[in-house]
């Protein structure tokens, strides 16, 4: 008997122990539901993330914001803050893509996953770039200030080239400008064209300072300045003419270049008016140095010279005019002529 009640007495405190325990399982479950969840290392790092935020110095989404008050500034009508917005946008967007283009550079041969994520990153920033400089162009042309908008399409020109759609638009502006003489579009650009706003198509019927046009009048200035010999007024055009020159010249190279193996035509006459352009910088180049020897300035008039016969050479006539510049100065001691070059290489 006494071991019937010592068994039945270890049921019933077996039955107890579990009891109990269950209990404090449920009363723990539920404090612990009442204890909320601590973040996953993950959403921590994404929260103490700055740079995914619009209101960073530094991100795509901060120069995607610029661009969107940029495009709500030119709806409401004001004009200067959307230049300021698209100027801060194009430069932040330059700083983004310059990083990951080095990041990308950094991991070549080392992780290609965070090569190929930088390097879509660069690219994405870039043609953000690409476009908020196009539409900073569009606005100086629609305020008729061409010298402005030339050089931001031919930005957009080089980083874009002219077979994609947003460099085929650049080169349109610059033929409804007049910058460039012939028309071009590709046959078989299966791109479909971007929306043109009211203001790209602003008329626009000169390029302003920014032409061989205007730099032939600038060259005339210059020789009605010398004819009444006012010096000052001859020097200060002629180095604005060939300051414009220079620029005009590296346009149209850049932009014969960029037509090699795709329109021969155009490659050809781009190639022709950057000549022409070279030709008239170095004759606004002579004048100026002649000026300065006139006024017994040699020091000024030597490096101008020298500049000239680096590009015509010795073989050309304004080259064998600014060698003999040189002789007559004292610069250099023997005079050349294209006959006595004939005779010494025939000895």
């Amino acid at each position: 008997m006494a071991g019937i009640r010592l068994s039945s007495n270890r049921s019933r405190l077996l039955a107890a122990a579990t009891a109990l325990t269950a209990s404090l399982v449920m009363v723990a479950g539920e404090a612990l539901a009442q204890v909320p969840a601590e973040p996953t290392p993950t959403e921590e790092l994404n929260q103490l993330r700055p740079l995914n935020q619009s209101s960073s110095a530094l991100s795509i989404a901060a120069a995607d914001a610029l661009l969107s008050q940029a495009q709500q500034a030119m709806s409401q009508g004001n004009r200067q803050q959307a230049k300021e917005k698209l100027q801060q946008a194009r430069s932040m967007f330059n700083q983004l893509s310059g990083n990951y283009q080095e990041l990308s550079s950094l991991f070549t041969g080392i992780d290609t996953r965070l090569y190929e994520s930088n390097r879509a990153k660069a690219l994405e920033t870039a043609q953000k770039r690409d476009q908020a400089t196009f539409e900073l162009a569009v606005l100086h042309r629609a305020e008729q200030a061409p010298e402005q908008a030339i050089p931001l399409f031919m930005e957009v020109l080089r980083s874009q080239q002219p077979t994609r759609p947003l460099g085929q638009r650049a080169y349109q502006q610059l033929y409804e400008l007049g910058f460039v003489s012939q028309p071009f579009s590709l046959g078989n650009n299966e791109a479909e064209p971007a929306e043109t706003t009211a203001d790209e198509t602003a008329s626009v019927s000169e390029t302003g300072d920014l032409s061989l046009a205007a730099a032939a009048q600038m060259l005339d200035e210059s020789s009605s300045a010398i004819a009444a010999q006012n010096y000052p007024q001859a020097i200060e055009t002629l180095q604005q003419a060939r300051e414009t020159l220079n620029q005009i010249s590296t346009f149209y190279q850049d932009l014969a270049a960029m037509f090699v193996g795709i329109n021969d035509d155009l490659n050809a006459s781009l190639r022709d008016q950057a000549l022409e352009a070279v030709r008239q910088r170095d004759q606004a180049t002579y004048r100026l140095a002649l000026i300065y020897r006139t006024q017994n300035q040699p020091a000024q008039a030597v490096p101008l010279l020298m500049s000239i016969l680096r590009s015509q050479q010795p073989t050309r006539e304004l080259g064998q005019q600014a060698y003999q510049q040189l002789y007559e100065l004292g610069f250099v001691e023997e005079p050349f002529s294209r006959s006595s070059a004939s005779v010494s290489g025939s000895r």
